[in-house]
C-alpha cells in the first residue's frame, strides 16, 4: 500500500506523495483540502477527484505512483514466500540473475526538504510556469540629464516538455519606473508563448504587488470601462494594460506575487538578466 495525497482549493493544489509536505504546502491557505488515497486501488477515484476539481496532474506522476505500488507489492510478496530462494540454496545452482519485469520506480519530484515558502517551487497544478522581473537604472547624456533605461527578463518553464526553459529578455528606454518594466516583461512573456503549443494551466509569478494585484482584481474592471476613470482620465500606463489584456484574457493563466531577492532561483534569474539588460546600455 502506498498513500498519496491531493491538496485541492489552493493556489499550491496538486498531488503530493509526502503527507508531511502536502500539509506544509498548505497551511497558508484556510480553505485548502487534503485528501488522503491509497494506490493502486484509489488511484481511478483520485483521477476523477482531481477531474472534478479542476486539478492538472501529469501523467507522469500517475505513473510514479503506480510503478511505486507495483514495486512494494512484489517485494511484499517476495518476502511472504522464501521457497523459492530456499530451493535455491538447497540444490547449489545459482541461477543467473534475469533482468526484472518491475517497472522502474521513478525518483519523486518533490523535494525532500522545500522551502518554507511554498512559492519557492515549482506548482505541481501548472504545466506551464513563467518568472518575470524588470530594473531600471539611470543613464546620465552628453547634458549631464539623467535619463533612465530599463531591462525586462522572462524566464518560461514548460512542465510538460522536462521542465525545458526558455528565457527572453531586452530593454527600453525612459521606462519611467520598474513596475512599467515589469508589465513589459509580462507582456513579452505572454507574447512569445503563443509561438508553443502549450496544454494545461499557466501559472506566473511576479515580485511586483502592484503589478500582481491590478492585474488580478482590476484588469478586467479598467477593460470594460475602455481604461477610463471616474475623474475622466485616463488608467496609468493604459496602453500597455491593453496589451497585457489582449494577450491574457482566453488563458487560463493565475497570475501570484513571489517574494524577490530570496531563494527562488527562477525570480533570481529573471531579476539578474534585467539588471544586466539595463546595465549593459548605460555602460
Amino acid at each position: 500500500m502506498v498513500e498519496f495525497f491531493i491538496v485541492s482549493k489552493c493556489p499550491m493544489e496538486g498531488l503530493y506523495k509526502n503527507e508531511k509536505l502536502a500539509r506544509q504546502v498548505s497551511a497558508s491557505y484556510q480553505e485548502a483540502v487534503i485528501k488522503r488515497f491509497e494506490a493502486p486501488e484509489e488511484i481511478p477515484a483520485a483521477q476523477k477527484y482531481c477531474a472534478e476539481n479542476l486539478i492538472t496532474v501529469h501523467q507522469n506522476l500517475w505513473r510514479s505512483i503506480t510503478d511505486m505500488a507495483k514495486a512494494q507489492e512484489a517485494a511484499e510478496q517476495e518476502a511472504k514466500d522464501p521457497a523459492a530462494e530456499e530451493a535455491a540454496v538447497v540444490s547449489g545452482v545459482v541461477e543467473e540473475k534475469k533482468p526484472s519485469n518491475l517497472p522502474v520506480v521513478r525518483k519523486n519530484t518533490v523535494p525532500a526538504k522545500p522551502y518554507h515558502n511554498p512559492q519557492m517551487q515549482l506548482p505541481q497544478w501548472a504545466s506551464t510556469v513563467i518568472f518575470t522581473d524588470g530594473s531600471v537604472m539611470p543613464m546620465p547624456d552628453g547634458d549631464d540629464k539623467e535619463r533612465m533605461v530599463g531591462g525586462y527578463a522572462a524566464l518560461l518553464v514548460f512542465r510538460s516538455m522536462n521542465e525545458t526553459e526558455v528565457m527572453i529578455s531586452g530593454h527600453k528606454e525612459y521606462p519611467r519606473e520598474p513596475a512599467y518594466m515589469e508589465m513589459v516583461a509580462i507582456y513579452k512573456a505572454l507574447k512569445r508563448l503563443r509561438k508553443y503549443r502549450t496544454d494545461g494551466k499557466i501559472a506566473l509569478f511576479s515580485d511586483c504587488m502592484e503589478v500582481v494585484n491590478a492585474f488580478n482584481s482590476k484588469l478586467t474592471g479598467w477593460h470594460e470601462c475602455g481604461y477610463k476613470l471616474k475623474n475622466g482620465g485616463r488608467v496609468k500606463y493604459w496602453k500597455l494594460w491593453k496589451k497585457i489584456w489582449k494577450v491574457s484574457h482566453k488563458l487560463p493563466l493565475r497570475v501570484q506575487w513571489v517574494k524577490g531577492h530570496a531563494k527562488n532561483r527562477w525570480n533570481n534569474r529573471c531579476d539578474m538578466t534585467a539588471k544586466a539588460e539595463a546595465k549593459l546600455r548605460v555602460g
